[in-house]
């Protein structure tokens, strides 16, 4: 069972840290127009993003292996969305790498493990 686990972490990972090549700049920008438009509808797209996220923390400490962030618990998934919506704001020039690669960098720098 702990091998599954194991692999489908990796296989999590794998596909975060990845370059999407469903998210480029361009889409990136449409997401952009979309949240200018509507704060609620933009929250909810990157709350499900962190989420997914999330779910590498979660399955690292449960199979004892390094997370690569350290969300508290006391974080909500709305604070969690607002971290990656200005690292992504901030990092224009990284637009090419896709939401969910610069999601994951966004926790990553937010939330290092000690």
């Amino acid at each position: 069972m702990v091998i599954k686990w194991k692999r489908l972490l990796y296989a999590v990972v794998l596909a975060i840290t990845a370059p999407s090549s469903s998210l480029r700049a361009s889409d990136y920008e449409a997401i952009a127009e979309i949240c200018r438009a509507s704060r609620e509808t933009c929250l909810l797209y990157f709350i499900g993003l962190t989420n997914g996220l999330m779910v590498t923390s979660w399955f690292a400490e449960d199979n004892n292996l390094p997370s690569p962030f350290c969300i508290p618990y006391e974080v909500n998934a709305n604070a969690l969305a607002n971290v990656v919506i200005q690292y992504i704001d901030s990092h224009p020039e990284n637009w090419h790498m896709g939401t969910a690669n610069m999601g994951y960098r966004a926790l990553y720098a937010a939330y290092p493990c000690r």
